[in-house]
């Protein structure tokens, strides 16, 4: 059945076809003109961070091809492109005359989100980006739907989401530059190639076949990684032999809090018990909402934009739900619990799953917060093996093969300078 739209509705969509109208008009000029296939710049996020996998890619590019390449870092936050500059890398604000320059004259864009509901701007001035290419690394390995096939929170939050449903061709053309489209290559591991080709309307010939560049700083193939201050904090496990036990929860379309689950009062009293200090992140928080979490002793809050890749490799065991950060995880072959604690929930109201979740996850599954402690205690008394550790592995092997042997930043190098003969 035909879902009938409401006034406000139609006249929302009318007003993003006229304000993006220019753009298009803009973005199609762009294609008349020649690009510098040295020219490499990049975003994350939502053009606000320093972050995940195409901070990675363009700290490797950096550090290791200074005379053959250029990237650049485009963001929307002066901030983040103050303290790129000030620690000598080439960084510039998106809205400015050589932001704009390097955006136009770029030979590859690379980006870790998808830029929809009319979103020409983030994570980088894609409305420039005619005839250049755009590389989607993605900010993970997919456990819940990602891209098109996220049909439940896209659909809810999304008028134009629904509208491409029904009016395909205008929103294609009208909604997103059309560059995104036409000339993308998406990153993914080769297992996940054909999701990855559907979920982003690509062909399969259009995915590179590569592990994700943010895993570069868990197998150890970084050595100018920036240090955080907090950091030094986790040197706890180091100084009073205390076991990490890393909270990460992902992202409820929701706005649903996952910390609204955890008895943080009687937890602390049982980190204390086991010699165990929990390190939580939210996937998506605000730092005010959860201040009273640092004036426990056991307990570190991580700020919503502190990088957890900086510092993914101290923890001694992962506590997470849904979240890809699981896979990448894996390479460490430590144990992980999931503390599925809403999994029907979830799956109803904010992301369909793409596998069986009792079945597909490496570890056990914690429905309660008593169940949660169960396992903790558990993994942190195994001295040598664990009940799950074959099970990590064969997924480990599925998914990435051998990747500890090479670095998946290089190997994206490597396959565009084969193709476009840098």
């Amino acid at each position: 059945m035909t879902r009938k739209y409401s006034p406000k509705e139609y006249l929302i969509f009318l007003l993003k076809f006229l304000c993006l109208l220019p753009l298009q008009i803009i973005h199609l000029f762009t294609f008349l003109f020649p690009r510098d296939k040295s020219i490499w710049v990049f975003g994350s996020w939502n053009g606000n961070v320093f972050f995940d996998n195409s901070k990675y890619l363009y700290l490797n590019i950096y550090h290791n091809y200074p005379s053959k390449l250029s990237p650049i870092w485009i963001s929307e936050n002066k901030m983040v492109v103050k303290q790129l500059q000030d620690s000598g890398y080439k960084s510039y604000y998106a809205w400015s005359a050589k932001g704009l320059f390097y955006c136009f004259r770029a030979k590859f864009y690379f980006i870790d989100h998808k830029p929809g509901n009319g979103n020409f701007f983030s994570p980088i001035n894609l409305w420039l980006s005619g005839n250049a290419k755009i590389i989607q690394l993605w900010h993970g390995l997919p456990l819940k739907e990602i891209g098109w096939h996220d049909s439940i929170s896209a659909a809810n939050r999304s008028y134009a989401f629904r509208f491409w449903k029904n009016v395909r061709g205008t929103y294609w053309f009208f909604m997103e530059p059309l560059n995104y489209h036409v000339n993308k290559l998406v990153i993914a591991p080769k297992v996940f190639a054909k999701l990855f080709a559907s979920a982003f309307c690509v062909p399969e010939t259009s995915v590179v076949v590569s592990g994700c560049p943010r895993n570069d700083a868990l197998l150890g193939f970084f050595d100018f990684l920036p240090k955080s201050a907090i950091s030094i904090i986790l040197n706890v496990k180091k100084i009073n032999g205390k076991k990490l036990v890393f909270y990460l929860p992902t992202f409820r379309d929701t706005g649903a809090n996952p910390f609204d689950n955890m008895d943080f009062e009687k937890f602390e009293i049982f980190l204390e018990k086991n010699n165990c200090v929990l390190v939580a992140k939210l996937h998506d928080s605000k730092e005010t909402e959860c201040t009273e979490l640092i004036k426990h002793n056991s307990i570190i809050f991580l700020p919503q934009y502190f990088d957890i890749y900086e510092i993914l490799s101290l923890a001694d065991i992962l506590v997470t739900d849904y979240s890809s950060v699981f896979f990448d995880f894996l390479l460490l072959d430590r144990p992980i619990i999931f503390f599925a604690y809403d999994l029907e929930k979830y799956k109803k109201v904010d992301r369909s799953l793409y596998f069986d979740y009792s079945t597909f996850v490496p570890g056990p599954i914690a429905k309660t917060f008593e169940e949660l402690e169960y396992f903790i205690q558990i993994f942190h008394n195994i001295e040598k093996e664990d009940s799950f550790r074959e099970r990590r592995n064969r997924l480990k092997v599925t998914l990435f093969g051998d990747a500890s042997a090479k670095s998946s930043s290089e190997t994206i190098v490597h396959w565009i300078s084969e193709h476009y003969d840098l």
